[in-house]
This record gives structure tokens, C-alpha cells and sequence, in this order.
């Protein structure tokens, strides 16, 4: 007979490799400890009773790829009892702050924001590739680790992996409401048959940002439209121009915004972008876009 309350560790509490430091957060699926290993720092991660199959599909997301904008695997297993006892997973310790409360924060430019979006779309293309797809991608499970302000995907426990069955209901839509896609609410409303997710459910934004300065003398001007499109020449529907004053006299921010595809995610971008004064050309952060004669 075994206790149906789950048993959880205190700081002191040696979990395999692990030491037990503290309590990290409390969620609704389990509780995240700060914990150590031969002197490195790491996160526990432990599932309540019941919940053992989200870390267990976690943990064979998490075993298929390696990338710096996604947390780290180290483990995982019961502890104490290793049939009964509560499942865990042991991963890197992401030190920073939720994506919304980096925001909220550290008020970031809209340079940053598009640098920001980029990473993240390209840590779900390796995601994808990987044969993973992310299924509950929002702000809550965004870390922004710091001081290098690169942002981190966590919480793999909803995935949906290549060859294998449902970790969920079968053909059911997973994923907090709010961030389901279109495709996704419409199978729901409309189907009958099983939902099969797809790349499309965490379909990508580029954006690109610009910092736009006058020339000596002349009164600042907005920009009026942009066109944006990708490596094969495809042109992207470009979202409604976001504009704000920089940070010196007459300078001007300006964030160029498009849907976009898994394999469009990764650029390289030309970008045209209309003023009062015409198109011109522009240069950000090594890539060069097309100078606009006689445009």
C-alpha cells in the first residue's frame, strides 16, 4: 500500500546526483527545486502523482537535440522509490526571468524585441527539425537568460514527438487557449476526426528592426510601408509598421513584422522600406539589404 499524498524532497534531500537547495516554483503539474551536482547548479523538476507520463514525454523531447536557446537534459528518474516514487527531471539552471517579466522589467527596444523573436524562431526550427514539435509556446515558459538576454524555451512536457503516440487525449487540441492557432481552434469547432498537429501551430513572426536617422537638417519622417521577402524571393505580408522615438533627436524605431513559415525563419531577408522622402536601403547587424535606385 503506498501513500496516495506524494511524498516531495526538502533542501538537504540528496535526489540521485542531486542536492536539494531550495524551492524554485510551484506549479500546476509538480515543483521545481534549485538543487546541485559536483558543484554545478541545475533544476529538479518533480510531477505530481499522476502527471509522471508529461515528464517522462519531457525528458525524450529534451533527448533529441541540443541547442543554447533550449534548457539543457541532464536526467531524470524516481526517487526513493523507483517504481512508485515520484518522477523527475533534472536539467540545466536557467538564470533570469520570464519573457513577460523581462519585459515588464527591462523595457526592452524594439531592436531587442525583433533580436529577441528571432532567437526563438530559430530554437523552434531546430525543435522542428528534431522531430519535436513545442505545442504550448508562450510567455510563461520563455526564460531570458541573464546577463546575456538570450531567451530559452522550457517545459517540454506537452510535446508531440515523431513516431510516437499522443502523451495527451488522442487527437485532442493541447495547449493553453490563448496561444492555440487558428488551424488548431478550427479543427476543434468544425472536425470530428483526431487533430494532428503540425509545424503551423507555432508558426513563425520575423521581424526586423531598424533604427532610422535623418539626414543632418531634415525634419524626421515615419515610415509609410515596407516590403520584406526571404531568401527564394517570396514576398512576406508585412503587419502594420510599429514606430516609436529613439533614443537621440529625430531618430525613429521601426519594427518590420511578418508571418512566416519554419523555413522562411532563418533569412536571409531584402528589405525595402518607403519614407516621405522615397525607399532606401538599409544595414542591420551584418545583413545588408538592397540599395533601392531609382525606387
Amino acid at each position: 500500500m503506498h501513500p496516495t499524498r506524494l511524498q516531495l524532497p526538502i533542501p538537504g534531500d540528496v535526489v540521485g546526483d542531486y542536492r536539494i537547495l531550495g524551492l524554485l516554483g510551484d506549479g500546476g503539474q509538480g515543483r521545481v527545486y534549485r538543487a546541485e551536482a559536483a558543484g554545478q547548479p541545475c533544476a529538479l523538476k518533480f510531477l505530481e502523482r499522476g502527471a509522471a507520463r508529461w515528464g517522462e514525454r519531457e525528458a525524450e523531447a529534451l533527448l533529441r537535440f541540443k541547442h543554447p536557446g533550449v534548457v539543457g537534459f541532464l536526467g531524470c528518474g524516481r526517487w526513493k522509490d523507483l517504481v512508485h516514487g515520484p518522477f523527475y527531471v533534472a536539467m540545466e539552471l536557467v538564470e533570469g526571468l520570464t519573457l513577460y517579466d523581462y519585459v515588464m522589467v527591462h523595457n526592452p527596444s524594439a531592436r531587442k524585441a525583433a533580436e529577441l523573436m528571432l532567437s526563438l524562431g530559430r530554437a523552434l526550427l531546430a525543435v522542428h527539425e528534431a522531430g519535436v514539435l513545442r505545442r504550448d509556446v508562450k510567455r510563461e515558459n520563455i526564460m531570458v537568460r541573464l546577463p546575456g538576454e538570450e531567451p530559452v524555451l522550457l517545459d517540454f512536457g506537452l510535446s508531440a514527438l515523431e513516431g510516437m503516440p499522443s502523451a495527451g487525449g488522442a487527437g485532442q487540441v493541447i495547449g493553453t487557449l490563448e496561444y492555440v492557432s487558428p488551424e488548431a481552434w478550427r479543427h476543434a469547432c468544425e472536425e470530428e476526426e483526431r487533430y494532428r498537429p503540425a509545424a503551423l501551430d507555432e508558426q513563425y513572426r520575423v521581424a526586423v528592426a531598424l533604427e532610422l536617422k535623418p539626414p543632418p537638417g531634415a525634419p524626421p519622417s515615419g515610415a509609410e510601408g515596407a516590403k520584406l521577402m526571404d531568401a527564394q524571393g517570396r514576398e512576406l505580408s508585412v503587419l502594420p509598421l510599429w514606430q516609436g522615438e529613439g533614443p537621440e533627436d529625430g531618430e525613429l524605431h521601426v519594427v518590420v513584422e511578418a508571418p512566416a513559415e519554419r523555413w522562411e525563419a532563418v533569412g536571409p531577408y531584402s528589405l525595402k522600406l518607403w519614407e516621405a522622402g522615397g525607399a532606401r536601403g538599409l544595414t542591420m547587424d551584418g545583413i545588408v539589404f538592397p540599395q533601392l535606385a531609382g525606387e
